[in-house]
């Protein structure tokens, strides 16, 4: 047995299932018996007969496939539940609903009084696809909710919709300049606000009037958040965008015994419409973090922002091939290439891997330029520094990700020729498009690529299974008939699966307790209702976890967990019970 483990018999025993490890080494395994919430033997039934003592529990999983638990790297955990599960909910925005299903649905939840919170009509998450390039309208919410403030985010969190008693209350009006990085849109005859804000700067000009969240709502929200990701086998995340409250929330969960995840949060440095004067400075991150980061929460993690969103084109690309007439638009970097060096080689150097958003390939090679910098000015600090989403790239930066040891966070729901391309195609020409997500190219490149799910930016839920449909396919599921995007770019499950697994646990600094199905490590595991590499790909959008544990323990079980089926001759085990 394990030096490490002594030679007492194990707490638990799971057998006679299908173990996808995850290590090269060993790559399946029929049993593991976990003691002290680490796995003490992994490998064939006989080989953990000697760890069953008289008190260890012993479950039958009856060939059920079993597989490390999940590491989400881009999630934005209060707000997705707060504005999309707590709030006024708006219809789903794949299935892009017109414009009156949009406000049927406003219309119900102000009359049932969902979304009021704080004398505030709060809700997201809509889709700006429903709306064309010019946004919603102020006078829409007006009819509806009348002088009651309104604030409802996009499905991109890049931009929000408000009315007019939420302008009132910011003091919008036709002699608003905008403000640095975002955007007031404005109607073309009057010049007055439309009720339209576009990135951060812009939302914050009525978002910070919203009165903040207490303590105890906060950790209500994360405690459900966190919940609803376990369901999906997830026991690990990255925060991506925090703030001093969400620590303080998160802290006070992991110390009350109640943070059933890990998690690294990604403390804004700089977002898309800060004023580079005004930028928290890596000492300061540091000391915020230090004040809560404790047991499963790494405090020491950061963010910045590069360039925009697609449907708001507020992208940093290299060159526009063909210019268009929007509406609005600043089609550049939020931050300049040198202070963003700066402000990498400053967190580097202070220890805190940073996150940055980069949609466009401008973005892209300009985060790489600063880690680079960041490189020369400190050495080698062996921190993950991250490029989330990286859907453009241009063909000479793709090698530089494992040259200069930069992780990607990929959302696998961004693998298809869906929507983006309607906006983006004009702007940047249809064959850099079809370059779009080139997950495949860069991973042969050698970059270490992970999935954030970006939740709940675009994607309505932090379920990673119908990704891995879209990115082994390349097909969009709500739209077929247009086909496969960018074949070679296919991933399979064999790729995808790390990625889910020991890549993000890798990215997050874990790869050496969790992330892998191995002797020593944490005993992190998902069991599911199917073979994820036995699956035909509209099977993934119905895979069910059965039963999800964190450090041997349950974070989620399902009513047909084998802990939960003793008429299947599988019992629970009674430390669960």
């Amino acid at each position: 047995m394990n030096e490490h483990l002594g030679e007492v018999a194990c707490d638990l025993v799971l057998r006679n299932g299908k173990f996808y490890t995850v290590n090269p080494e060993q790559p399946w395994a029929e049993a593991v018996a976990i003691k002290e919430g680490r796995l003490a033997r992994v490998g064939a039934n006989a080989h953990v007969e000697e760890c069953i003592g008289p008190h260890t529990e012993v479950v039958d999983l009856d060939g059920r496939f079993v597989m490390p638990g999940i590491y989400d790297t881009h999630v934005h955990l209060i707000t997705a539940v707060q504005y999309a599960r707590s709030l006024c909910q708006l219809p789903d925005p794949p299935t892009l609903p017109t414009i009156d299903v949009c406000l049927a649905t406003i219309r119900e939840c102000f009359e049932q009084g969902r979304g009021i919170e704080d004398g505030w009509f709060l809700g997201g998450v809509w889709s700006p696809f429903t709306f064309g390039m010019e946004g919603p309208r102020k006078e829409m919410l007006d009819e509806i909710v009348g002088d009651v403030p309104a604030f409802l985010v996009d499905m991109t969190i890049h931009a929000a919709w408000v009315n007019s008693a939420a302008l009132r209350i910011a003091g919008i009006d036709k002699s608003t300049p905008d403000p640095q990085y975002g955007v007031i849109a404005r109607d073309p005859e009057t010049g007055e606000a439309t009720g339209y804000l576009v990135e951060y700067s812009g939302m914050a000009l009525v978002g910070r009037h919203i009165p903040k969240l207490p303590l105890v709502r906060r950790m209500a929200l994360a405690e459900r958040g966190i919940a609803e990701m376990n369901a999906y086998g997830v026991i690990g995340f990255s925060e991506a965008g925090s703030e001093e409250a969400d620590l303080a929330a998160l802290n006070r969960l992991a110390r009350d015994g109640r943070l059933n995840a890990r998690v690294l949060t990604r403390n804004l440095a700089v977002q898309a419409g800060s004023i580079e004067e005004d930028l928290v400075s890596a000492e300061q991150i540091a000391s915020v973090a230090a004040k809560y980061n404790t047991g499963r929460l790494n405090a020491f993690g950061a963010k910045v922002y590069v360039d925009g969103s697609s449907q708001n084109d507020t992208v940093a690309f290299l060159d526009r091939s063909t210019p268009v007439e929007l509406p609005y638009l600043y089609e550049d970097l939020t931050i300049t290439p040198e202070k963003l060096k700066q402000v990498v080689t400053d967190l580097d150097r202070n220890g805190l891997p940073i996150m940055m958003h980069c949609i466009g390939d401008k973005a892209a090679r300009v985060a790489l330029d600063a880690v680079e910098a960041a490189r020369k000015a400190n050495g080698n600090s062996g921190l993950h520094h991250c490029i989330t989403h990286a859907f453009f790239h241009s063909d000479e930066d793709i090698p530089r990700y494992a040259q200069l040891g930069v992780s990607l966070s990929i959302q696998t729901w961004a693998s298809t020729d869906f929507d983006y391309g309607e906006i983006l195609t004009p702007i940047i020409g249809e064959e850099r498009w079809k370059k779009a997500f080139p997950y495949k190219t860069l991973m042969n490149a050698g970059a270490l690529v992970s999935v954030g799910s970006d939740w709940p930016c675009v994607t309505a839920s932090v379920n990673p299974f119908p990704g891995l449909a879209m990115a082994s396919t390349r097909i969009d599921p709500f739209y077929p008939e247009r086909g496969v995007f960018n074949e070679e770019e296919k991933l399979t499950m064999e790729e995808l699966i790390p990625m889910l697994t020991i890549h993000g646990a890798e990215m997050m600094g874990l790869d050496e307790i969790s992330g892998s199905i191995e002797q020593g490590k944490s005993a992190d595991l998902a069991v599911l209702d199917r073979n994820l590499l036995e699956c035909e790909p509209a099977g993934l959008f119905e895979t069910r976890v059965l039963l999800t544990l964190l450090e041997g323990r349950p974070v989620h079980h399902a009513e047909d967990s084998p802990m939960l089926a003793p008429a299947e001759g599988l019992k629970t085990p009674e430390m669960w019970r």
